[in-house]
């Protein structure tokens, strides 16, 4: 007759578990990463980013930035300003886009 260790059995539930428990996160951080990828992609060809690097991005978002700046400036009546940021943020849009 075997003899039946249960501190032994106990210890692989616990190992199946914790091991389930790390494949499901890395599953949802891989499917997490392709959702992400996909969407940047996107982004990238909706803005017609031919070579989408990271300083294209950096330029985009600064841009992206400057427009939230202009529109705020907008909004307290500070016309020069919001269209001095305007203008920089067209300009650096275009930058990355090129």
């Amino acid at each position: 007759m075997a003899e039946v260790n249960l501190l032994h059995e106990l210890g692989e539930i616990v190992g199946a578990a914790l091991a389930w428990v790390a494949e499901t996160i890395l599953g949802v951080l891989n499917a997490l990463r392709t959702v992400l990828a996909d969407f940047f992609d996107g982004v990238a060809a909706g803005a017609g980013m031919s070579d989408a690097t990271l300083f294209a991005w950096v330029l985009l978002g600064l841009g992206a930035l400057f427009f939230v700046g202009a529109l705020q400036a907008f909004v307290s009546s500070r016309i020069v300003g919001g269209i001095f940021q305007l203008v920089i943020g067209a300009a650096l849009i275009g930058w990355a886009v090129t």
